[in-house]
């Protein structure tokens, strides 16, 4: 027990130098947050004013329109359109049968497009005009007190929760033969297998934690941003998503001969790639995956972790009411640990 303790000692030590461990595990996720919380501080305040939007007198929908109080229509003819948009005069052109001729995309462009869907909708369906909802707001959900860039956030801490995956990669790949000199002479001591892998779990899981507490106190403390308000729960749900983080980098560094950089990399595809599927380019993804793919959704580690953290920061949930998803994680993370064992004592050598 002695020699493990002073084997992690000097294994943590050893990776505190190591300049690019510090920068991608340490500093990269603070960076990553002021970049995020740049880009969307202010998707809040956006000014709803009046969208110009083109329509013929003799469109169908016109007397409807001319009701919706967020739309200022221009009588434009159909030979005007093209001009009009190229100029930005108008946001969307509105055809007779109610679908829109653009130029660009944009927030005003699918505002339009929802209030033109409500009421084709709405007519298709027969019903008087005093039942269209035109009070509705198109651009908030009210379903989660929740502002865009606390989303975001959410979205980003999930991320950064399993990149201790790449300190992981690094460790376990320190001890390969076929990677490492270090390797190649600890394949040949009498130095217990189990050691090895305990020494480098554990340090990979407190740089995990570090780089969790370090960027989540820069998003609470310098960018003001609370999203940490339930701190019991919260905690437990990171430290789940630490040790998922340092199974995946174990399962990465050892069922494959690749180098440490191709390893590191592969990492890096898995979750940029469950980031995406959690909503974190657009939550649309993650609405369709939640529809279409709940299974995918519910073992998603970063979207569990997202979700934990919204439930108990958010809708004031306690530990209890997260119990199945940190269950879920903790399970993939026992398989994956469970396979990169298995793979680790299957590795021979030809030759050192």
């Amino acid at each position: 027990m002695k020699n493990l303790w002073v084997n992690i000692k000097y294994m943590f030590i050893d990776t505190i130098r190591d300049k690019a461990v510090v920068f991608w595990l340490l500093a990269f996720p603070i960076l990553l947050s002021a970049f995020f919380f740049m880009a969307f501080k202010d998707l809040d305040n956006y000014d709803l004013t009046k969208i110009n939007v083109g329509i013929e007198q003799s469109n169908p929908y016109y007397e409807i329109l001319n009701f919706v109080d967020v739309l200022e229509l221009k009588e434009t003819s159909s030979d005007e359109v093209e001009n009009l948009l190229k100029e930005k005069e108008i946001v969307a052109y509105i055809k007779d049968d109610g679908d829109l001729l653009i130029k660009d995309s944009g927030i005003n462009v699918s505002i339009v497009k929802n209030i033109m869907d409500q009421i084709v909708q709405m007519r298709e369906m027969r019903l008087p005009m005093e039942r269209y909802d035109f009070e509705v707001v198109y651009t908030q959900d009210k379903t989660v007190d929740m502002t865009s860039v606390n989303y975001y956030m959410y979205t980003l801490v999930g991320m950064i929760s399993i990149y201790g995956y790449y300190i992981a990669v690094s460790l376990f790949s320190l001890y390969q033969a076929n990677i490492s000199t270090l390797g190649a002479r600890l394949s040949v001591s009498p130095l217990n297998k189990l050691t090895v892998v305990i020494t480098s779990a554990f340090v990979s899981f407190i740089f995990s934690l570090m780089a969790n507490a370090l960027a989540l106190v820069f998003i609470h403390l310098v960018l003001g941003v609370k999203i940490i308000v339930n701190l019991g729960p919260s905690i437990l749900i990171l430290l789940g998503a630490s040790i998922f983080s340092v199974a995946l980098g174990a399962v990465i560094s050892t069922s494959n001969k690749m180098g440490p950089e191709m390893k590191s990399g592969l990492g890096t595809v898995i979750t940029l790639t469950l980031a995406f599927l959690t909503g974190m380019m657009n939550p649309t993804i993650k609405h369709f995956i939640e529809d279409k793919l709940p299974v995918l959704a519910a073992y998603n580690p970063v979207n569990i972790v997202n979700d934990s953290l919204v439930s108990v920061n958010v809708l004031g949930l306690d530990t209890g009411d997260i119990a199945i998803p940190l269950l879920r994680l903790i399970a993939l993370s026992l398989v994956l640990f469970v396979l990169s064992m298995i793979w680790i004592g299957r590795k021979t050598y030809d030759s050192i």
